[in-house]
């Protein structure tokens, strides 16, 4: 009759809460978060609720975020793993700006393990950069220095690379030399004896 619509009539005004009514809450989460800096408004609410306070998730994150800055977000120690302390022999990285035009120029190793019949073992490969064939591996189930050695032996036994041929890895604690440094990147030398590993070392077939 008036020109206003039907849902004008019905509606009823959406109660909202004053900002002093969350003051005290407002006040009791700050006291959470100085205790603890990472709560959000989850863990916060079981806080609240210990320390006597009842209250609704819901209603705490919407006071943290009205009135509160975010949680702070805790950083995880780094852990170096054994055998990576600062004191560590580091290499130059070889492998830099080097574009293999050839064969035995550029190796590269890395780790894996491969699940057989009952039980997982450990696999070391080298992998010539250039033509992207396995020159040398060595399977075992222990996993530990000897492992990538007699791959790498493998590898120069068969293809006996000329001097300058590079052989990259990771600096993990596995990819080490013989006195226990890391050595990320070395040029191949002359075979030899490596330490002795309980497995069988495979021998490459000619690539």
């Amino acid at each position: 009759m008036i020109g206003f619509p039907r849902s004008t009539y019905y509606r009823r005004p959406t109660a909202t809460t004053a900002p002093e009514a969350d003051a005290p809450l407002a006040a009791a989460i700050t006291a959470v978060r100085t205790a603890f800096p990472a709560y959000g408004y989850r863990r916060g609410t079981k806080e609240l609720r210990r320390r006597g306070v009842c209250v609704n998730h819901k209603r705490v994150q919407r006071v943290m975020r009205t009135f509160l800055a975010p949680p702070s977000r805790r950083r995880r120690p780094t852990v170096l793993a054994d055998g990576c302390a600062e004191d560590a022999a580091i290499y130059p990285n070889l492998r830099t700006g080097v574009v293999p035009s050839g064969p035995d120029q550029l190796w590269v190793a890395d780790l894996t393990y491969v699940r057989v019949a009952l039980r997982f073992v450990f696999l070391a490969v080298v992998l010539d950069a250039w033509s992207r064939k396995v020159v040398g591996y060595a399977v075992g189930p222990v996993l530990d220095a000897r492992l990538p050695l007699a791959a790498l032996d493998a590898a120069v036994e068969s293809h006996q690379p000329a001097r300058g041929c590079i052989h990259h890895s990771d600096r993990g604690n596995t990819h080490r030399d013989a006195t226990g440094r890391h050595c990320p990147s070395r040029a191949c030398a002359a075979p030899r004896h490596a330490p002795a590993i309980p497995t069988t070392t495979p021998t490459p077939k000619a690539s």
